[in-house]
């Protein structure tokens, strides 16, 4: 989405803004400085690099599930705002009942006060679609992706043992490479294990 939109109403002209492009550029932008600290020092988990990287996909992690909850939440705005309806509007090419129908939902849901992923399979039922499989691609990375998130929002101490992973690793664990920092024999599990450039991974079709 293009990141602002100039409004003129009545001899008064406004900004609108949409952060969701802004954060999909810094999740990409911030996973690939991840990427390039991993494979100049593979195999070395020291200062100062160790703590960059940790940075970087952290940031990378947090944008990556901020655009997809800003990017719905923009959509379902718009409608309820009537903005964006005609010419080149992001709503343009839908139906007026499914703008409608997105409106109504938002308003009598506070705007919105729902997860995420419900919003998208909401929308794709307004606009008459089938809603994603939920035990298949793109949908179980993407809730993979947000549960990652909120771990580490609402993060809390845990003791990992060996033959007990975290819950979240025992999730995400073979989806992607684990952080290439870790020395060969180094524990690879939660945290620093899985939490490498990778770990912000989404399909393209999302």
């Amino acid at each position: 989405m293009a990141q602002m939109n100039f409004v003129g109403v009545s001899g008064r002209f406004g900004q609108r803004s949409y952060l969701s492009s802004w954060m999909l550029r810094s999740a990409r932008r911030t996973s690939t400085m991840a990427q390039q600290i991993e494979r100049q020092n593979a195999g070395v988990w020291a200062s100062p690099h160790a703590e960059e990287h940790m940075d970087w996909v952290l940031s990378s992690v947090l944008s990556s599930a901020n655009f997809l909850e800003a990017m719905i939440n923009e959509l379902f705005t718009d409608a309820y705002e009537a903005h964006g309806l005609s010419d080149d509007g992001y709503l343009a090419p839908l139906r007026r009942e499914t703008v409608s129908l997105m409106a109504r939902w938002w308003e009598e849901t506070d705007q919105g006060f729902d997860r995420t992923l419900t919003k998208c399979q909401l929308l794709l039922a307004f606009a008459g679609e089938d809603r994603l499989d939920i035990g298949s691609e793109p949908f179980q990375s993407a809730a993979l992706l947000l549960g990652l998130r909120n771990t580490l929002v609402h993060y809390k101490p845990t003791t990992v043992y060996t033959d007990a992973p975290h819950d979240i690793e025992r999730r995400l664990k073979g989806r992607f490479p684990t952080n290439e920092l870790l020395p060969p024999r180094a524990a690879r599990g939660w945290p620093n294990g899985i939490l490498s450039a990778k770990s912000d991974y989404m399909p393209v079709s999302m």
